[in-house]
């Protein structure tokens, strides 16, 4: 797995027997807090599970399926700056 730092983001490769399999997930510092947040609008949410890592949720796209939201357990890559 390859994790990117990209200020104020994070991306990640993972590698995957397939081809053409991609997944695309939110991060959050606290998954819990942004269930709660995001349920006071009416986002519909599976329940937080653990997961590789961390703990996983996803949100209930209308007419798209679902959106992923994690929350890692590891610390996170350092912000690199430009000189």
């Amino acid at each position: 797995m390859l994790i990117f730092g990209l200020s104020p983001d994070e991306g990640a490769v993972h590698t995957y027997k397939r081809n053409n399999v991609h997944k695309f997930y939110l991060m959050t510092n606290d998954i819990e807090k942004f269930i709660h947040e995001m349920e006071r609008h009416g986002v519909v949410f599976d329940s937080a599970v653990e997961a590789e890592g961390g703990l996983l949720t996803n949100i209930f796209l209308p007419g798209a399926g679902r959106l992923g939201v994690y929350q890692p357990r590891r610390a996170r890559p350092r912000e690199l700056t430009v000189r």
